[in-house]
Order: C-alpha cells, then sequence, then structure tokens
C-alpha cells in the first residue's frame, strides 16, 4: 500500500474512507494469481511483475471510473448505486466502458498516468 500512499491516492484514514480501503485491497488481491501451494514458501504475498503491472492499470481505471462517478449528474450516478455508498469496486468500471475496456483509449490513460507529475513525485 505504500505506492498508493505515495500517490495520495485512495486514502483510508477515516471511516467515511472505507470504500476506499477496500478498494486498495481489492487492487492487489484480484491482480494476484492463485498459488496451490501456500504452505512451503512465500511467494503467495507478493506480487509478480506482470501482477504488479496488472494492479497498477487496475489502479488506473479505479481512479478515472470513480471519477466519472462522482461527477455524473443524479440521473447518471442512480444506474450505478447499489445502496453501498459507493459502488463497488468489481462493478465500477462499468461506468467509464468506453475508457477502460477498449484497448487503445485505456492504453493512452495508462500512459497518461505514468507520466504524471504524482506517478513522478511516488517513484523519484
Amino acid at each position: 500500500f505504500a505506492l498508493l500512499d505515495a500517490l495520495e491516492v485512495l486514502p483510508y484514514r477515516s471511516t467515511k474512507d472505507q470504500m476506499a480501503l477496500w478498494d486498495r485491497v481489492w487492487l492487489w488481491e484480484v491482480s494476484a494469481m492463485h498459488h496451490i501451494d501456500e504452505v512451503s514458501s512465500a511467494e503467495h504475498l507478493a506480487l509478480s511483475f506482470v501482477e504488479y503491472l496488472e494492479a497498477i492499470a487496475r489502479l488506473v481505471a479505479l481512479l478515472r471510473s470513480r471519477d466519472r462517478v462522482a461527477k455524473a449528474a443524479a440521473g447518471e450516478a442512480e444506474k450505478w448505486d447499489y445502496g453501498l455508498g459507493a459502488p463497488a469496486a468489481p462493478a465500477i468500471f462499468c461506468a467509464d466502458k468506453d475508457g477502460v475496456m477498449e484497448p487503445r483509449v485505456f492504453a493512452g490513460h495508462f500512459g497518461a498516468f505514468l507520466r504524471s507529475a504524482a506517478v513522478r513525485r511516488a517513484v523519484g
């Protein structure tokens, strides 16, 4: 979670940030491949490079989708409201389908994120 803290995204320090805490856990959990042997090694506790890239890509998509929902008109936002206060991470990608599911469009968003000042600060 240190990278998310360095990027200053998905804060979770207060009770109003419970969805951000869920998003943080979800990003890493869903990006990690399942391991058959979790007894004789600790490899299941770390992400491979490919899994890490997947987590970063999911972060980009999640941030875009959350931003779209936050800025949506009441009628549009109602489509994504399941009574949880905010759409769950696995479902929120529907909010920005064109920006997340279209490979070339998403590649542009991913590239912009990697070139952002927040990323330069976090890894610099």
